[in-house]
């Protein structure tokens, strides 16, 4: 129901012609006629109008209004009062009626509106005397309804259509504005019958959600309030209203990222997922999201829940953890998802109308790609979405495909609506037509008479979202007149190289006719926003506009980003480009005592002075105070530019007078990134020394009793290492997986033993139980000297104190916490850190309160991808710096995690930069100082059912041995071999039949945790195993375990499989894992992806293991290859390893005769071979 008639001023001006008439309440009756919709069947022809109205008898009324036609003399001189005015013709270019055209047009005796019923002729077939009736009044006010949307009809209803004039004059177009709106036979044109080339990237994109600003307000500014389309109410307000409660759901989902369940979806895993694919149907809806996965091809369950909904509801349930481990088009999607919603939170979307059909359209949401900031993180975005990932089907089986950067676009547009239109809304909004539309996603009609304006006159209100870029363009240009501001308009043409035109010059040069017409197509939408300016396009450029410093304030940060918004450019001073506002700072000077031991006494070493930030200028409170007295707006202080807003001001000299107190920690912090709360510190050179003294490296004596050759980077962490202890800071250490954390901890712990540190008290070294072996062989190794102690197993028990090192794990450590906690350790040091992760877990609990001079904790995880992990870490290590867990969320966790924030990853960086080293393979430093090829025994323990198996098949076996000769007993040593491999390998390799849990072998529980840091690190590795079956059988564990497809290239493949199986291991992103068995992985594969070679069961042939290992190395190898080989500790697969390397005659055997030398050994060299030790 329409509730109000003539908003606009034109449209008051048509129904000024029944002001002065009052037939008994006709009027009245007749705007209660109009609103309720008995007048039908209107059709507006030139000067004649006709409609019917239904009265009180069965047949409705005929009513027909006639306006005079303008004479062509009329006609003419309407045209030239347009042209001749700048101002007239932007506004009509811009299809609004200018205020002042009706008068001018009076003074030349052309009238435009009627004044009075005598200037206009109507007729109506109804009985009564009156005229007007209230029949012709409804249909008066039904037409200033229509003259409000269209006030082009007010010309064509005396029979003139201005814009096709303007057209015929090189004016403008006469072009239907329905044909503007977007449609689909326009999206189809852009379509692509295949799907372009996939960009290459070797990672994902960051897409730094910090950089996005909240927008909500200035984009609603590019608004008209009180829309034609929506009488009654301000349209403007509900939509405002509404996205600020879409804003805040936003935000919620965006906070309960960090709660995501670490325990993935059951019904479907992510890793498992090849490809994904989303078909949109004609209306650019999402029909449904299908997978392909390991499994085969399947598609979410919807039921009565929307697809785009299912997808968010399990996008959100996958931890960062676990995400870090998918397939990129489950990553890329991710991102996707994230970004909808901090767009939404931030307000930077806007809606768009589009046409389904004739006279039926619909609202489709976008982000807001008329700010900067928003082009560049979608142009990210859709660089890592798979090309195929949305498909279009047009009236055809046969789908078509999007360009990258329009992919992107109907993506995010997806998600939004999803977001938008499945919000909580007002109940009482959603009783028209029109909010359904913008918040439902409802089809709006407009067949009617009264609705056939609106898809056009919300087109014109949301056209400003789409202003595209332009060839000529104004150009606002701002001019430093001390003390105030002059501001010009010029023009400027992008594909010209002269440079901005001065306005005066623009229209007084007939030369620049066709600039000029261009320039004044963008005037009108200028005007609407800085109206300003209105007197420098009447006088033609020869007035400027000066502001003074408070007003300019207003325009600098109200209208100017406005403008910006219209893709009109703006040409700042350079003194304005980084415009200053006060902020609280200090200045930090240290006391010349020396280093203390702990960051803790940061406050006793260093004084901090309050002082207030103009820029890099530091100055007192006293002197801020007194510069800034009765000033405010854009000031200049100390030669630059500051922006004085009275409240901020205020605030700040509140702050000043009762200031923050600062601890230890913090003053820490504050002088490793040299900023408080994000603004420039001063550090004195007593403070940048202490820094030095504590952050640089120093040349540390590398222990005498060490027998192994660091490398360089090795050596600076170890002596990184030392010197932190020396100072009193824990150290994380966070290398890459193989490049020697291990022996870099051992030279540390072997340097405190030769300067003493262990000759009272101890380091305690807590590891996965998987770890114990290692842990023991490599001190054992590398330093003999320092004397080890496994506390571990039921008869475990403590030393006396003939120790320097007690080796232990994780469930001993909590188990015998009390126990342990009885010695004085020197150090304690935890490997495979993520362990204790979790701060709540009575392991973490048991650890942290360990006491101990000097704390290391050891971890392979990338930093960024698990930050929650950290903290507690970072709280084991060095308690209390970064605060309490909640405080670190808020701080450091949400924002990098969550919002990808750049800034505050740097932060976190450079405030954790004595406490976390993390060196990875790739970097040039580590490249040089690492050979090709990086070789790691991992000793794994039999589990007790192995154990079991292998003792029972040795004593069975070996009995036959004896009592065999030649051929025979060499028959017998090589099937006992080969059982042997089998159950070292797992229970089942050998039994054929049973569970496949990786807990049941040492080496499958080793593999699976190689595996998690490997795919954690998005490599990919290469796992050799001579056994067909076992090659089976780590495809089914790796599949129950990650969820994820490894290939298995064996004897048995073709050669197609085999070509397809290394071009997808090769090229596509999401094949992490090949499996190959020895012998049909051994020759002419080129497997260069790989990174990682792990070496599961070993063919003690050394020149077959190295041509394996050659498969992932090739000359021309950008990166380095690390070579993992899975032993199996106290079992003969030791004791045969230690023999080829100590016995180089061995060595050379096993290289001619394979493993045959073994069945030629004496009986009782083969019982201390395969016996269990």
């Amino acid at each position: 129901m329409i509730k109000q008639f003539g908003y606009t001023w034109w449209g008051k001006q048509w129904l000024n012609a029944l002001s002065n008439i009052d037939f008994s309440n006709r009027l009245p009756r007749g705007k209660s006629y109009a609103r309720n919709g008995k007048a039908h069947d209107i059709k507006i022809k030139g000067t004649d109008t006709t409609a019917l109205v239904d009265g009180s008898r069965p047949r409705p009324y005929k009513v027909s209004v006639h306006l005079p036609a303008f004479s062509r003399a009329e006609q003419q001189e309407v045209m030239e009062v347009i042209a001749e005015n700048p101002v007239f013709l932007s506004s009509l270019l811009a299809r609004k009626l200018p205020n002042d055209l009706a008068t001018v047009l009076e003074r030349r005796h052309i009238r435009l509106f009627p004044r009075s019923w005598n200037d206009m002729e109507a007729n109506c077939s109804c009985p009564d005397y009156a005229m007007p009736c209230k029949h012709i009044a409804a249909v008066i006010y039904l037409i200033a309804n229509e003259i409000d949307k269209n006030p082009f009809l007010v010309f064509e209803m005396h029979g003139q259509d201005v814009l096709k004039k303007l057209e015929d004059r090189g004016l403008g177009t006469s072009q239907p504005l329905e044909d503007e709106i977007p449609s689909l036979p326009r999206i189809v044109k852009s379509l692509l019958p295949e799907p372009p080339s996939q960009p290459m990237l070797e990672e994902m994109p960051v897409l730094d959600f910090a950089m996005i600003p909240e927008g909500r307000s200035d984009l609603l500014s590019l608004l008209s309030p009180n829309p034609l389309f929506y009488p009654g109410k301000d349209f403007k307000d509900i939509l405002d209203k509404q996205l600020k409660k879409c804003g805040k759901e936003a935000k919620k989902e965006l906070e309960s990222v960090m709660k995501a369940s670490e325990d993935a979806p059951p019904a479907l895993h992510p890793a498992s997922i090849k490809q994904i694919t989303i078909p949109l149907d004609e209306r650019l809806n999402v029909q449904s999201i299908q997978f392909e996965t390991v499994d085969g091809n399947r598609s979410f369950n919807h039921g009565k829940t929307p697809p785009v909904e299912t997808l968010f509801r399990w996008l959100e349930s996958i931890d960062s953890e676990l995400l870090a481990e998918c397939p990129p088009v489950v990553q890329a999607l991710s991102l996707a998802h994230r970004l909808s919603l901090v767009l939404l939170r931030q307000g930077v979307i806007v809606p768009q109308i589009y046409r389904l059909e004739p006279q039926f359209h619909t609202i489709r949401w976008l982000p807001a790609y008329l700010r900067q900031e928003i082009r560049d993180i979608t142009e990210k975005l859709a660089l890592a979405l798979p090309v195929d990932l949305l498909q279009l089907s047009v009236r055809s089986k046969k789908p078509w495909y999007f360009s990258p950067p329009d992919q992107v676009r109907y993506l995010l547009s997806a998600f939004l609506n999803q977001l938008i239109f499945h919000a909580e809304a007002d109940r009482y909004d959603m009783t028209d037509a029109i909010h359904r539309a913008f918040f439902e996603g409802e089809t709006l009609s407009s067949v009617g008479f009264e609705e056939r304006e609106v898809p056009v006159t919300i087109y014109l209100w949301l056209k400003h979202f789409y202003l595209t870029e332009k060839p000529v363009v104004p150009l606002i240009k701002v001019v430093e007149d001390e003390p105030d501001f002059r501001i010009e308009l010029w023009v400027e043409d992008k594909k010209s190289d002269k440079g901005p035109l001065p306005l005066e010059l623009l229209f007084a040069k007939e030369t620049f006719s066709d600039m000029r017409m261009a320039f004044l197509q963008d005037v009108a939408v200028l005007l609407q926003y800085f109206p300003q300016l209105s007197p420098l396009i009447s006088s033609r450029g020869k007035e400027s506009l000066k502001v003074d410093g408070e007003d300019f304030a207003g325009i600098l940060f109200r209208v100017l980003p406005v403008i910006r918004l219209l893709n009109i450019p703006v040409l700042l001073p350079k003194s304005l480009h980084k415009l200053i506002r006060p902020q609280l700072s200090m200045q930090l000077d240290a006391e010349e005592k020396g280093i203390e031991k702990h960051f803790m006494s940061m406050d006793e070493l260093l004084r901090y002075q309050w002082k207030v930030a103009l820029g890099d200028q530091h100055i007192s409170p006293e002197e801020f105070a007194k510069l800034v007295e009765g000033a405010s707006g854009i000031v200049k202080l100390r030669d630059q530019y500051v922006h004085l807003d009275p409240e901020e001001v205020r605030k700040l000299l509140d702050k000043l007078e009762n200031p923050p107190v600062l601890q230890g920690r913090d003053l820490m912090q504050v002088a490793l990134t040299e900023a408080f709360e994000g603004t420039q510190v001063q550090l004195s050179p007593a403070v940048r020394e202490l820094l030095r003294s504590l952050l640089e490296p120093e040349a540390v004596t590398i222990p005498g009793g060490l027998e192994a050759q660091l490398r360089p980077y090795q050596l600076r962490g170890f002596a990184w290492m030392y010197k932190n202890s020396r100072v009193g800071f824990g150290s994380i250490i966070a290398d890459d997986m193989g490049l020697g954390k291990t022996l870099q901890v051992i030279a540390t712990l072997l340097k405190f033993k030769e300067e003493g540190y262990l000759d009272k008290k101890k380091t305690l070294v807590v590891v996965p139980t998987t770890l114990l072996t290692n842990w023991w062989k490599e001190i054992t190794r590398f330093a003999p000297t320092l004397q080890a102690h496994i506390y571990h197993g039921s008869n475990r028990q403590l030393p006396e104190n003939s120790f320097d090192i007690l080796l232990t794990t994780y469930g001993i450590a909590r188990s015998d916490q009390k126990k342990l906690a009885t010695w004085k350790w020197h150090t304690l040091v935890i490997d495979e850190a993520q362990n204790i992760k979790n701060p709540g877990t009575a392991q973490t609990k048991a650890l942290k309160k360990m006491k101990a001079e000097v704390r290391i904790a050891m971890s392979g995880t990338p930093v960024e991808n698990r930050l929650s992990e950290y903290w507690s870490l970072m709280d084991f290590s060095n308690k209390g710096y970064l605060g309490n867990q909640k405080n670190f969320q808020k701080e450091f966790a949400y924002p990098i995690e969550v919002e990808q924030d750049q800034e505050r990853l740097e932060h976190f960086r450079k405030a954790t930069s004595p406490f976390i080293l993390r060196r990875l393979k790739s970097d040039k430093s580590i490249i040089s100082d690492l050979p090709e090829k990086v070789s790691t025994d991992e000793y794994c323990q039999l589990s007790k059912e192995q154990a079991a198996l292998y003792q029972n098949v040795v004593d069975e076996v070996m009995r036959q041995v004896e009592q065999k000769a030649g051929i025979e007993r060499q028959g017998l040593v090589f099937k006992l071999i080969i059982a042997l491999k089998q159950i070292c390998n797992h229970p089942t390799h050998y039994r054929k039949k049973g569970d496949m849990a990786p807990d049941l072998s040492g080496k499958s529980n080793r593999l699976v945790e190689l595996l998690h840091t490997i795919y954690g690190n998005r490599e990919k590795v290469l796992i050799f195993t001579q056994f067909r079956e076992m090659g089976e059988l780590l495809q089914k564990m790796i599949h129950s375990e990650f969820h994820t497809e490894a290939l298995f290239l064996h004897g048995g493949c073709s050669r197609k499989q085999r070509d397809t199986m290394v071009e997808d291991f090769q090229q596509n992103p999401s094949v992490r894992t090949m499996i190959l068995s020895l012998k049909a992985g051994g020759t002419g594969l080129n497997l260069t992806a790989a990174s990682r070679v792990i070496h599961y069961d070993l063919w003690w042939n050394p020149a077959v293991e190295a041509q394996a290992t050659d498969r992932a190395y090739r000359i021309g190898q950008k990166q380095n290859v690390f070579v993992h080989r899975l032993l199996t500790q106290a079992t003969f697969e030791e004791k045969i390893n230690r023999m080829l390397q100590e016995k180089r005659e061995l060595a050379d055997m096993a290289v001619s005769q394979g493993e045959q030398w073994i069945g030629e050994l004496p009986d009782q060299d083969l019982k201390e071979l395969f016996a269990l030790s």
